[in-house]
């Protein structure tokens, strides 16, 4: 699993590569609720996904681009939270396909 460190701010954007691939995350914050945009290589893939705790955040096609998926790890069943980027209760990971079978 690879851990990315968010700040503790409502809206914030980075990315990341992954293989080949460039992913770029828009992060923003209404109501409480966060809302993700990602672009592969510069092309809108995904908008406003919301945030969920603990599952995959994006869907099967763009798992299988990434050869794993992105999620909100946390130590809550809550949704996430920026107040919650601390490294600890909450964090935005990448985990591999290989590490996604060894879950279950």
């Amino acid at each position: 699993m690879l851990t990315y460190e968010l700040v503790r701010f409502p809206n914030q954007r980075f990315d990341t590569n992954v293989g080949s691939r460039n992913f770029d995350f828009t992060l923003r914050t209404f109501r409480g609720i966060i809302y993700v945009t990602l672009r592969i290589d510069g092309e809108l893939t995904a908008a406003g996904v919301r945030a969920t705790p603990n599952a995959s955040l994006f869907s099967e096609p763009v798992n299988r681009i990434a050869g794993g998926e992105f999620r909100f790890v946390c130590q809550t069943e809550d949704y996430p939270s920026h107040e919650d980027f601390d490294g600890v209760r909450c964090v935005f990971a990448f985990i591999p396909e290989a590490e996604r079978g060894e879950r279950g």
